[in-house]
């Protein structure tokens, strides 16, 4: 499940995109990135949502929610609302089909040269390079595809990634910032 969330509260709006599974125990599990506007402007939040086993969405069982709010802005990127969203939109579509082939030097060409990525587990790769390494080791892991809706402003992108292979398959979400020249400054997936 991929959908759109559009907040409003006192003061401004949090907006963005979220997903989330059904376990075989019937544990809720979901994620969720959001760009804050308004009071919230220049902030995103980041958020895990837990039901336990057993629990019902539709007769309003308890969940939980964790998360944590910090600036958008990371390692010198700053949010540029006037940025052409369409270029955004091709970026994040190309890095996609880089990471499902482990095309290495499409993915050289589409991240900055101080390009970090951020994985699950809180390691970074650091470098253009280094990162196009990655995903060239990555081509034999299985299948990338990006699901819509992808959630964009100006130079800022949320999209739910599901990965596929022989044995398993999963999804991400994963939150992409372009730099002035058009190429992935930060690249950081949040998610299983």
């Amino acid at each position: 499940m991929v959908a759109h969330k559009r907040a409003p509260t006192r003061g401004g709006t949090w907006e963005g995109l979220n997903t989330g599974r059904i376990e075989a125990d019937s544990v809720h599990v979901g994620d969720g990135v959001y760009l804050g506007s308004g009071e919230f402007a220049g902030l995103e939040f980041n958020e895990h949502l837990y039901m336990g086993p057993g629990a019902n969405t539709s007769e309003a069982d308890a969940f939980e929610v964790t998360g944590h709010i910090h600036p958008v802005a990371v390692d010198g990127w700053e949010l540029d609302l006037s940025f052409p969203a369409a270029r955004t939109r091709e970026t994040v579509g190309a890095v996609a089909r880089a990471w499902s082939i482990g095309d290495g030097d499409a993915a050289l060409e589409l991240y900055a040269s101080d390009a970090v990525y951020v994985n699950t587990d809180g390691s970074t790769t650091e470098g253009g390079a280094d990162i196009a390494s990655l995903v060239a080791s990555a081509a034999d892991a299985g299948e990338v595809e990006l699901l819509p809706p992808l959630f964009v402003r100006g130079n800022y992108a949320v999209g739910a990634f599901r990965w596929t292979n022989d044995a398993d398959e999963g999804w991400v979400l994963a939150v992409l910032r372009i730099d002035e020249a058009g190429l992935i400054a930060h690249h950081e997936v949040i998610g299983e």
